[in-house]
């Protein structure tokens, strides 16, 4: 009898998952199907100006361009968002109940999370650290001539942002950047054990470093010099054709694919990938 009780839950847990993927919108994670149905409260309210985001505790974090600074926000009556500027910051922090889990899929936290999305006119935000929050954060169709640096303990999601550079650096899960542009200055990605996908956007310089975590760079634009450095995690780069940087690909792993059609070289422009016992792959 116990054994077809722990199926039958299993099938349960199984059916859950299956519904909510299937109500899915576009760029929602499974962690925000599931607590979206649990939040009770949302408002919206403007907030002083400030250049700077600090996140702690558990808070879903979704950053985009408006003309006012204002902040919304769904979360659960028993555990409001708490929020201040001070000093040009503006502090999110909601209760962090720890879990036993270090992933963002965090069950004993589900009363514990506020979907938080805040507007920032351009040109302003030069600073986003999530260290300290477990959960999501997202930065979308924002423009600064400023450079930006940020920090996500969860998943990092950019995209269509536009600014001199950008330094980034993943604690947990996974960095993502689509169709943005740094031309400004050198941009660097921190990914640690993190997983790295690049799409569709274009850099002055690029240094990526990763432990364990792959990395996958699709037709990146590249003014001067790009380097990809991993310990175990693979190499996957898909180049333009017009590209005609000179490569170094170097691995103690197996043998790395390199197939390009490249005519010309430019020995100013250099592309470096090197992993320890990972594959790499370049392709064109």
């Amino acid at each position: 009898m116990k054994k077809f009780s722990l199926i039958g839950l299993g099938l349960i847990v199984a059916g859950g998952i299956v519904f909510s993927i299937g109500y899915a919108k576009a760029d929602q994670s499974i962690t925000d199907i599931f607590f979206s149905r649990n939040m009770d409260k949302t408002y919206t309210k403007p907030v002083k100006a400030y250049d700077k985001i600090s996140a702690y505790g558990n808070i879903n974090l979704t950053i985009k361009s408006g003309s006012k600074f204002t902040i919304t926000s769904t979360d659960s009556k028993d555990h409001p968002l708490a929020y201040k500027v001070q000093n040009n910051t503006l502090e999110l922090r909601q209760d962090n109940n720890e879990s036993s889990f270090s992933t963002n899929f965090q069950m004993g936290e589900l009363s514990r999370l506020s979907f938080v999305t805040v507007t920032v006119p351009s040109h302003q935000l030069t600073k986003v650290d999530g260290l300290d929050n477990r959960f999501s954060l997202k930065l979308k169709h924002y423009s600064n001539k400023l450079p930006m640096d940020i920090t996500g303990w969860g998943n990092v999601k950019i995209k269509d942002v536009n600014a001199k550079s950008i330094l980034v650096r993943g604690i947990e899960d996974r960095v993502s950047v689509v169709d943005s542009t740094f031309n400004g200055d050198a941009s660097q990605i921190d990914a640690g054990d993190n997983y790295v996908d690049l799409h569709n956007s274009s850099f002055k310089s690029l240094a990526v470093k990763a432990t364990n975590g792959d990395v996958n760079i699709d037709r990146p634009t590249i003014e001067s010099h790009l380097s990809v450095t991993t310990d175990t995690g693979n190499i996957f780069t898909q180049l333009k054709k017009s590209e005609d940087a000179q490569l170094d690909v170097k691995t103690s792993g197996p043998k790395p694919t390199v197939k390009t059609a490249t005519k010309a070289v430019n020995t100013d422009k250099q592309y470096r990938f090197k992993s320890n016992t990972g594959t790499i792959t370049v392709l064109e």
